[in-house]
């Protein structure tokens, strides 16, 4: 059984690998779709350490809130937050 090939197309300046990739290009900007033809990410680490000084404001936060809903949401702010990591993309 012998496998069908690949053929590299270019369409609006982008080799792409296939020509089904480069028809879902065209898709995309039919539908003025913005895309992004294999981004690469690079991790670059935290944005910044979480100190003494923020677990203070968080728990100065929780002890003012208003209620067990917002006391959830300043949670849930602090996990994305904590968690929050710089991308360069290129």
């Amino acid at each position: 059984m012998s496998s069908i090939e690949a053929k590299e197309i270019v369409y609006h300046g982008t080799t792409f690998r296939s020509r089904l990739e480069a028809r879902w290009a065209i898709v995309f900007d039919t539908l003025d779709v913005e895309w992004v033809y294999e981004p690469q990410e690079h991790e670059l680490g935290l944005k910044r350490t979480w100190g003494d000084e923020d677990e203070y404001m968080l728990r100065l936060e929780l002890e003012i809130a208003w209620d067990d809903e917002e006391r959830n949401e300043i949670r849930r702010a602090v996990w994305w937050k904590k968690r929050e990591q710089r991308f360069y993309v290129r």
